[in-house]
């Protein structure tokens, strides 16, 4: 049910879903919404298609909520910063989460010039944007980060060879000494690095996922996307021009921005948590295999408490630890790799780029599911069953999303099902999206070619 900027949700409904129907986006829709969590929405939920405040003369084509960071995708606050449009210029300072006030275009082929003031006076252009139809948010990176220059008192010789640069965290400033007694500032930054790795607002978790590449077999980058696939995302409040809270009309409630940043205290409606979203019964087996770092955890943790075990709601709650839950992803995803290559397929045909999504597809369907695909053994019927279930809420059994499905795509049983999972992986799993260098990434192959190349 729809009128021109409101949607009512219905039985067996999905954010994508809606947003595909009404030439919207999941992102503008849990923005204007204030959707804490885009996994879940319920029937009878009046959803806000479009912004409707007040102060709107025209109906926009688009809105961009545009963000400033630096090197290490740190908010850049008080940036003068110049945004030209078809109606004009206008000149904005970002607040303290990097943003400037929202820019509306009005039509589709309109572009969005920015220019940001350059240290040395003047300004320079930075992006030339041309946005779609909706409410969008867009990251501007600068590769240079902005370092205090206290003065001090320097004894003895140099404390920095030019040719050993020195190793620094990303946003970790040294105030050092040339050979030539020449002071010189040293900044970490996140890239370029030596494992090609970009994490922007999760750097955080930089070394769990090094170290979870390292126990799967898996290029960092691979990991990094799987990790984006599965976790919900942080929100903080979207303020306006004089940096209050901007409301709902609807809901009255302050209305969200992504920042990316992936959220490790997180569940959906299905009993998945943490930043992996690991299901309980699947957590629990990695509880129990030897070697996993799940299973030594909790071995630790026993043995600091003199326990024999941990109940079961103690060892669901580490799910909520980064450092565990991206390690026993790594885990898991070697354990699936290892079920296949037992089963005779050819993991060595695979380039390593394309393992994290070979693991995923083993992760959704279990190695016993993955054969029957990649061998053509899955029954039409029992093929709609799974297809029913991708659909299913707690309000809907999926029978009529699948069947509308089908008809879309213009598909049945064991194509159809195929046809979902292979889009549905091809869309969530980009490595390359997490290289400070994509080029030197081999370009990914879809998730259907990848099975096909295990054959042999």
């Amino acid at each position: 049910m729809t009128s021109a900027s409101e949607y009512v949700v219905q039985p067996g409904d999905t954010l994508s879903a809606i947003a595909t129907q009404n030439n919207t986006t999941v992102d503008q829709l849990v923005s204007l919404n204030n959707i804490a969590n885009p996994r879940l929405i319920y029937p009878g939920q009046r959803l806000q298609l479009r912004d409707t405040r007040a102060d709107d003369s025209e109906a926009f084509f688009s809105e961009l909520w545009i963000r400033v960071s630096d090197a290490n995708d740190v908010p850049i606050p008080n940036l003068k910063t110049t945004v030209v449009t078809d109606a004009g210029e206008d000149e904005h300072v970002t607040n303290e989460h990097g943003l400037v006030p929202p820019v509306q275009t009005k039509k589709s082929d309109e572009k969005v010039h920015v220019f940001v003031a350059k240290i040395d006076g003047g300004k320079k252009k930075v992006a030339e944007l041309k946005p779609p139809a909706g409410v969008h948010q867009v990251r501007l990176q600068s590769p240079k980060l902005k370092a205090d220059l206290p003065l001090r008192v320097h004894q003895g010789g140099s404390d920095h060879q030019e040719a050993a640069p020195l190793p620094l965290q990303p946003g970790e400033i040294q105030h050092n000494r040339d050979s030539a007694g020449n002071p010189v500032v040293n900044c970490g930054v996140e890239c370029p690095n030596k494992d090609n790795l970009r994490l922007g607002p999760n750097a955080k978790y930089r070394d769990f996922i090094l170290a979870a590449s390292a126990r799967a077999g898996i290029i960092p980058q691979g990991i990094a996307a799987f990790c984006e696939a599965e976790a919900l995302k942080i929100f903080i409040p979207k303020l306006d021009k004089d940096g209050k809270p901007v409301k709902n009309k609807k809901s009255h409630l302050t209305v969200m921005l992504n920042t990316g940043e992936w959220n490790p205290d997180s569940y959906n409606e299905g009993g998945a948590g943490g930043l992996t979203q690991f299901l309980p019964n699947t957590w629990h087996v990695m509880a129990t295999a030897s070697g996993s770092f799940l299973h030594d955890k909790i071995q630790e943790k026993c043995a600091s408490e003199h326990v024999t075990q941990l109940p079961s709601h103690e060892i669901l709650e580490m799910r909520k630890d980064p450092e565990t839950a991206i390690l026993t992803a790594g885990d898991y995803a070697k354990m699936n790799l290892q079920d296949l290559r037992g089963r005779g397929y050819k993991l060595d045909n695979v380039a390593d780029v394309d393992k994290a999504k070979l693991a995923y597809c083993a992760h959704h369907e279990g190695a016993r599911g993955l054969s029957r695909i990649v061998n053509g053994t899955l029954d039409d019927q029992d093929a709609h069953k799974l297809l029913v279930a991708q659909f299913r809420t707690k309000y809907s059994d999926g029978t009529e999303k699948a069947k509308k499905y089908e008809k879309e795509v213009g598909l049945t049983g064991a194509a159809a099902y195929k046809k979902f999972l292979f889009d549905y992986i091809d869309s969530k799993i980009k490595p390359i999206n997490f290289a400070c260098d994509p080029s030197k990434l081999k370009t990914p192959k879809g998730i259907e070619a990848i099975l096909n190349d295990i054959k042999g």
